[in-house]
């Protein structure tokens, strides 16, 4: 999905992608969020917009214990 496709993305879909690439990346390291979401977008880049969020979502649920613990 490029950087337009994005942009049109449904809400919940690119909520769910900033939370994960944020939890991985940081806040503060753009370029690492970019290459993130260019790999998550090859992942996804087949299914359809609830698939892709369900599976985002169980992503940032394995990333919580270790976000918490730090």
């Amino acid at each position: 999905m490029d950087n337009k496709a994005r942009k049109l993305a449904p809400g919940a879909l690119v909520a769910a992608r900033d939370t994960v690439t944020r939890a991985l990346c940081g806040e503060r390291d753009v370029m690492a969020r970019e290459r993130l979401l260019d790999a998550l977008d090859i992942h996804f880049a087949r299914a359809d917009d609830a698939t892709a969020i369900q599976g985002l979502n169980r992503l940032d649920a394995g990333l919580r214990p270790a976000r918490e613990g730090l």
